[in-house]
């Protein structure tokens, strides 16, 4: 599978990275730009590449979850910044998302309500938000822990849980008992296993294509995304403290410690779960997402 980019970044876009977009546009045919209505926390550049037209393709648009509280208990909700973040994209961004056809979320709370408030429209309107394991946070610690599916189910009647297989929260159990203490792992749980991780990244996007929807919104969050636009590049040159992200870069991926250092893989040692068709797109799109940001991309399967 490739992806073919389409791509909505957020507001604070450097007049650097405008360059280098307009330079891949006017290489392609039938380009067009707009700008959108300008907020901090959502989208405000939308450049439509031309698609990949072999083989099946779809678009997709990413979205990572609104602002929690910053605490380490399990499956925090959405901060009142996270609630007025998405209600902000809601309001901006009607007709980038107007056509959706089906929204993918993550089980956990943040990420499921951030789907119900930015989608509350298409929801009202019949379209399905399906919860799946596969779009969840990687597993660092016990703030990554999902509640129950019934609990889930009792508080978000609009989603269907039907792809959960278990009640009980059994990836973040998995992760727990391979290692038992925080210092087993250096707090990477699920980090020390990106081989696991990655082909959690893969089935994501094979259950994507698999799907009979043409455009669908997946909620997710900033580390399940960030892996799966990295797998299998060289590690990111992540911008200056003077850049347009410095307020809002995560510690760097690059900065995790791995459990068993000798033994530890980095991403550029496996296979990418997904390709680029132009480095400055490449670039921007491998960059960590801040809250309610979107990205649009055309997720097309090729031949090759």
């Amino acid at each position: 599978p490739k992806l073919r980019m389409a791509v909505i970044l957020p507001p604070f876009l450097s007049v650097l990275l405008m360059h280098l977009v307009c330079a891949a546009a006017a290489s392609m045919h039938g380009i067009s730009m707009s700008m959108a209505s300008t907020s901090r926390s959502v989208a405000l550049l939308n450049v439509p590449m031309v698609p990949h037209t072999a083989g099946k393709r779809k678009i997709i648009h990413l979205i990572r979850h609104g602002q929690t509280d910053d605490s380490a208990e399990a499956d925090l909700p959405l901060s009142q910044t996270g609630i007025e973040q998405c209600e902000e994209l809601r309001r901006v961004a009607p007709t980038t998302l107007e056509d959706v056809e089906l929204v993918v979320c993550s089980p956990l709370s943040c990420a499921l309500q951030s789907a119900c408030k930015i989608f509350e429209e298409q929801l009202e309107a019949g379209v399905p938000v399906v919860a799946l394991e596969d779009a969840r946070e990687t597993i660092l610690s016990a703030a990554d822990m999902r509640s129950t599916t019934s609990k889930l189910a009792a508080e978000f009647d609009q989603v269907s849980f039907d792809e959960l297989q278990e009640e009980e929260d059994a990836l973040w159990r998995e992760y727990a008992e391979m290692h038992v203490s925080e210092e087993a792992c250096a707090g990477a749980r699920e980090l020390s296993d990106l081989a696991g991780l990655r082909a959690r990244c893969a089935r994501l996007v094979r259950w994507l294509l698999d799907r009979q929807e043409s455009e669908v919104a997946v909620v997710s969050h900033s580390s399940l995304l960030f892996h799966l636009l990295n797998f299998g590049f060289e590690p990111l040159e992540l911008p200056s403290v003077e850049s347009r992200l410095a307020p809002y870069l995560l510690p760097p991926p690059e900065a995790h410690t791995y459990a068993e250092p000798a033994h530890a893989q980095t991403l550029v040692d496996l296979e990418p779960v997904v390709s680029y068709g132009s480095p400055p797109l490449m670039r921007l799109m491998r960059e960590p997402f801040t809250h309610c940001e979107v990205r649009t991309v055309v997720l097309s399967q090729s031949s090759e």
